[in-house]
């Protein structure tokens, strides 16, 4: 795991520890995984060019409270080949060890609900280029090109 994980000390109803962007939490199993836990992440909406901006917990919730919001997190949905091509807007940074923020993700499905392609991203740009690979991908038999 490396030197910036600590799982000493972790005694008996201890679900977690975890470390991200220099912040380490533990989650106790009383407590659930509730506000300490979420409370490490760095949490983005999108501005009306689409640029992600930092923003506070509720901001970021606002995006999943309504279908305006949902929309507007939605980069691209494609069906080719019984596979489905999914790439959002997530909102939370997935880079937990620094870097450029990970906030964008394209996923790929086949008819069973299971994914075996992902890709994330930092800009809607980004997305959407990662979005028309995962495609070509898909239209290639799952295979890079050569």
């Amino acid at each position: 795991m490396g030197d910036d994980f600590d799982w000493g000390g972790c005694r008996d109803g201890c679900l977690m520890k975890r470390y991200s962007k220099g912040v380490t939490t533990t989650v106790n199993s009383g407590e659930g995984i509730g506000s300490a836990y979420i409370s490490t992440f760095l949490y983005y909406t999108l501005d009306k060019d689409n640029n992600a901006v930092k923003c506070s917990l509720q901001e970021w919730a606002d995006l999943y409270e309504n279908t305006d919001g949902r929309d507007r997190r939605l980069v691209g949905h494609d069906h080719y080949d019984n596979k489905m091509i999914s790439t959002v807007f997530l909102g939370l940074d997935h880079n937990y060890f620094g870097g450029e923020p990970l906030i964008f993700e394209t996923m790929i499905f086949d008819e069973a609900g299971e994914d075996g392609y992902m890709e994330r991203y930092s800009t809607w740009v980004e997305a959407k280029e990662g979005h028309n690979r995962a495609i070509q991908w898909v239209k290639n038999g799952c295979k890079d090109d050569d």
